[in-house]
């Protein structure tokens, strides 16, 4: 069986960090698969690359250019002569030409991707997102909230097969205590800090405002509190300037983006994530595989992680009063905090293991192949 995964880039997101674990993780059973992307840049190229698996890059035009048809025909033509039995696309874009290139110029098994409810990068992208997964094989949502949202949109029952992410078997070795209080002096955070911590894109879709709010509210009954937010993006600027308005600059880390190995959750005492929507957020995983209770809003396939009262606390879409009370609560209740942390990491290790997840994978590679 020749695999085929087409990605659209190489920047450090959400889908592309879980492509990225796959194709490591194919690496270690000794799988190699071709790996056609439309654009060379980005964080992840380098560590993609390091893999070993064969890079073939096909340049992409607008969808909307007359060209594009000259594109989707080279991305046959670079399947064809790989022998590709299995296509697997990873992203809004990739699931449109894979389908058109592989499944309906060559007759190709193709499995979509779905790790989004409403985010797309410009909205007619949705009804050919939509038309793409209806010609699927199988498509693989990383959440089972996003099943309603597939069948709505006309794809078979049958064809759904979720796949949720999964943390590297490296990711769950943490650091020492001693060696966190070192990387958090290293970031300049205060040493006795009580640390609320977001790894997320800076964009609005995220509402960092709602956390900045609350964060501000927060720090009048416990002082020692500090914020780290883990990422960057188009809000940097109104988000700095938001926290000098609210007085709070002083406390809040702005750290740009890291590297995902090690976790920077591990940074963390309780970890914060205000989106609006969401597919299955790697960071939330993260950070509850480094023993780091939740607060969080309930979209998408956060409950599937975020259990209420168990692994962490849910509030609503763009409450700041919920929020502010629900992360003083966790600062305040350092048994609480423990508790939850521990049973988060409990269930980070038994349900989103690397081993699990290329066992499922590899049984959808299987049984799409067998649709030939």
């Amino acid at each position: 069986m020749k695999i085929a995964f087409i990605i659209e880039g190489f920047g450090i997101g959400g889908t592309e960090l879980n492509a990225t674990r796959t194709l490591e993780a194919l690496t270690r059973r000794g799988i190699r698969v071709n790996v056609i992307h439309l654009h060379r840049d980005g964080e992840l190229y380098d560590r993609v690359a390091a893999t070993g698996h064969q890079m073939w890059h096909v340049p992409i035009v607008p969808l909307r250019s007359p060209k594009i048809a000259i594109s989707v025909a080279t991305m046959a033509s670079t399947l064809r002569s790989i022998r590709a039995s299995v296509v697997h696309t990873q992203d809004v874009y990739t699931n449109i030409l894979g389908i058109a290139a592989g499944r309906m110029l060559l007759r190709r098994p193709v499995l979509t991707s779905r790790r989004w409810k409403d985010e797309v990068p410009r909205k007619e992208l949705t009804p050919l997102n939509a038309w793409a997964h209806r010609r699927s094989t199988l498509v693989l949502p990383n959440s089972g909230a996003l099943t309603t949202t597939l069948v709505a949109e006309g794809v078979r029952k049958d064809r759904i097969v979720v796949h949720e992410n999964f943390l590297d078997d490296h990711a769950l070795t943490l650091f020492s205590p001693s060696r966190v209080a070192e990387w958090r002096a290293e970031l300049g955070i205060p040493v006795e800090a009580l640390v609320i911590g977001c790894v997320a894109r800076l964009s609005k879709v995220k509402r960092h405002d709602v956390l900045l709010d609350a964060f501000a509210r927060i720090r009048s009954s416990v002082p020692s509190a500090h914020l780290v937010l883990i990422g960057d993006g188009d809000e940097r600027r109104a988000l700095v300037e938001r926290a000098r308005v609210l007085g709070v600059e002083s406390a809040v880390t702005f750290t740009g983006t890291l590297p995902n190995t090690p976790l920077s959750q591990q940074l963390f005492d309780v970890a914060a994530l205000m989106s609006e929507n969401e597919g299955f957020p790697n960071s939330l995983i993260e950070a509850a595989a480094c023993g780091v209770p939740l607060v969080a809003t309930p979209v998408g396939g956060v409950p599937d992680v975020l259990v209420e009262g168990v692994t962490g606390l849910s509030v609503a879409v763009g409450d700041v009063h919920a929020t502010e009370r629900a992360l003083t609560t966790l600062l305040h209740d350092t048994k609480m905090r423990l508790a939850m942390g521990a049973a988060g990491r409990s269930s980070s290790v038994e349900r989103f293991s690397e081993e699990s997840a290329m066992q499922r994978l590899l049984g959808c590679y299987a049984r799409a192949s067998g649709h030939h």
